[in-house]
């Protein structure tokens, strides 16, 4: 490339495209360098350029059972928190009120052995967790294990771990 080629560079690529550049036309028509360049562009771009059909009917109107629906995710936020249970015999043992939008979700955390139990309802309307319909209710190994998602078929609320509520308030902030 020579010295006097640097300034029609993007405009050969302009020119391979389809736009027209009278000046760098009239370069590229004068120097050997460019017309080499330009010829390989297009070839290039030729190389890309691909048919499109149409996907046939059968496939178009079971597209929305395959693809998935896209979920948005709020985070819980603290609501409220209860002394320790009067029921369980441990004063580690805490219940704690989060929610999002119009959800509300009372979680109980129970310290045993070496992990910490996490219990919950789930709230009504077609709110599932993984492995259970109706229930939260698994051992996390540590206070920052804690956390979990709910799921419904048009919306995600994470329940943030013991440590994230505690580190980022009741504000819900991350």
């Amino acid at each position: 490339m020579k010295s006097g080629c640097a300034p029609y560079q993007d405009k050969i690529v302009d020119i391979a495209e389809g736009r027209r550049d009278a000046d760098a036309e009239a370069h590229v028509a004068e120097c050997q360098a460019c017309t080499k360049r330009l010829l390989q562009l297009r070839s290039l771009l030729a190389a890309l350029t691909y048919p499109l059909h149409s996907a046939p009917d059968a496939i178009l109107s079971k597209l929305p059972e395959m693809v998935p629906v896209a979920r948005p995710t709020v985070i819980a936020r603290l609501l409220g928190y209860g002394p320790a249970l009067a029921a369980r015999s441990s004063t580690d043992d805490i219940q704690l009120l989060v929610g999002a939008e119009d959800i509300e979700v009372r979680v109980i955390y129970a310290r045993q052995g070496d992990g910490i139990r996490v219990m919950s309802r789930l709230p009504e309307g077609g709110w599932i967790t993984e492995g259970a319909q109706d229930r939260v209710d698994f051992m996390a190994p540590t206070e920052e294990a804690t956390g979990f998602t709910i799921l419904r078929e048009d919306a995600r609320i994470y329940v943030p771990s013991l440590t994230e509520l505690r580190d980022h308030g009741s504000d819900g902030s991350r």
